[in-house]
């Protein structure tokens, strides 16, 4: 009877529920592909027009052009700095990448350009977690992209990167089936198995039938249900590789991991990075990071460039960039 009840709903809401989307964003063909190494990214050596619009009035919400260099990295236009000995480094998803921002309103600019002896880069992407960045360390090709040879890496963490890491239905079951499958041994070390396709198909697959569920879909639900303390292990031992391997590959420099205001599990996050080497710039009573001063819109809660700017002011205020005195304190939680 249940089963037959389920039946009839998604035939109902099949026939008489259409979800539309609210948003049409629109990139350019062949703006990204997948590197031999399984990280997403932006075809080198590119300048791409991205537009998106409101579907129910067609109103434009950005209309904007990322700058890619030969690395596959966001352009911060700063401009060359001769003699800079130091690096910013950034890592995460949209929100570093700076999502529907010019290449000028993205976070990693409005902090180099506060700071003048920094060289910024942004290896930030739609889509990305901290697995991308794992995977980028372990390519161990960072010191031969990146001329300077101390600095500081600082890594933006929204909650949404939890589900990204560890495959939920609405990631690995879509646009994500693709990307890493990091997982936790027996044993308790860290392995990778391919993509969520590869390494684990047949609850990929089970996944990418149920997202099909207008049931699912119309109570907004998502598997799994919460976020255990495994969950938040699992990230948290990616984020610790990835630092582990960042200080073998630049011993003297620094590694930060920025909670977006907002975040839900940032400090529950935190309990698990025991890696004493990895500093917090804990952000999540900035601002509401809803509220439409700090959004492109509010069907789109990417930050803006008053938010990217928030962000900037902090963090050169909190790791003291402001003084060339190339000293920035560990362990902060503001």
């Amino acid at each position: 009877m249940c089963i037959g009840l389920i039946t009839l709903a998604e035939v109902y809401l099949h026939l008489f529920w259409d979800q539309q989307e609210v948003l049409d964003v629109i990139y350019e063909p062949n703006y990204f592909f997948t590197d031999s190494d399984g990280i997403t990214k932006a075809l080198p050596n590119g300048r791409y027009h991205s537009v998106c619009k409101r579907i129910a009035d067609g109103q434009t919400i950005y209309d904007t052009i990322y700058s890619i260099d030969q690395f596959s990295r966001r352009i911060t236009p700063i401009g060359s700095r001769e003699n800079v000995k130091k690096f910013l480094l950034f890592f995460g998803g949209s929100f570093t990448f700076g999502e529907g921002l010019r290449d000028n309103e993205t976070i990693p600019f409005f902090i180099g350009e506060s700071v003048k002896n920094y060289m910024t880069y942004n290896y930030g992407f739609q889509g990305h977690s901290p697995a991308e960045m794992l995977i980028k360390l372990q390519t161990k090709v960072l010191p031969e992209e990146i001329p300077e040879k101390d600095g500081i890496l600082i890594y933006t963490y929204i909650d949404s990167h939890i589900l990204r890491v560890i495959g939920s239905m609405r990631v690995a079951g879509t646009w994500g089936r693709n990307r890493p499958y990091f997982y936790l041994a027996d044993n308790g070390n860290l392995r990778r198995n391919g993509d969520f396709a590869t390494g684990r198909p047949r609850l990929t697959a089970v996944y990418q039938f149920l997202v099909q569920s207008k049931i699912l879909q119309l109570i907004n639900l998502d598997i799994p249900l919460w976020i255990t303390d495994k969950h938040l292990h699992l990230c948290a031992r990616v984020i610790e590789e990835a630092a582990q391997l960042y200080h073998k590959q630049f011993p003297s420099s620094n590694s930060y991991v920025l909670i977006y205001p907002g975040s839900i599990y940032g400090n529950r996050l935190k309990r698990f990075l025991i890696n004493k080497e990895i500093g917090f710039l804990d952000y999540t009573n900035l601002f509401d990071h809803r509220d439409p001063e700090y959004v492109l819109a509010p069907e789109d809660i990417h930050p803006n460039a008053n938010a990217t700017q928030a962000i900037a002011r902090k963090v050169v205020q909190d790791l003291g960039l402001e003084e060339k005195t190339g000293n920035y304190p560990l362990g902060l939680t503001q």
